[in-house]
């Protein structure tokens, strides 16, 4: 499995964030969205979010707050580079 965030910006209340599959498995995964005041928001995303394109998805997530910085996790499903799973805005 390798998940890469290919990019993130927020504007208008909407966080946009565009996730590349490299490996190109259909895997479910969680996207955890910290914000500048501390919290952290936890959202999951199933396989079938790759149905469309097994290589790139685009997560659009309303938001309330300033996002600081958007991480992928896959679970159970280890990355093979663990250091591309996080953009800061």
């Amino acid at each position: 499995m390798h998940l890469k965030v290919g990019n993130a910006s927020q504007q208008n209340g909407l966080l946009a964030v565009q996730v590349d599959n490299i490996g190109g498995f259909a895997i479910p995964f969680d996207a955890e969205i910290l914000y500048e005041d501390g919290t952290l928001e936890k959202l999951h995303f199933s396989p079938s979010v790759w149905e469309k394109d097994q290589k790139k998805t685009m997560l659009t997530v309303p938001v309330a707050k300033k996002a600081k910085s958007v991480s992928l996790d896959g679970g159970i499903f280890m990355d093979y580079t663990p250091e591309d799973n996080r953009k800061n805005l």
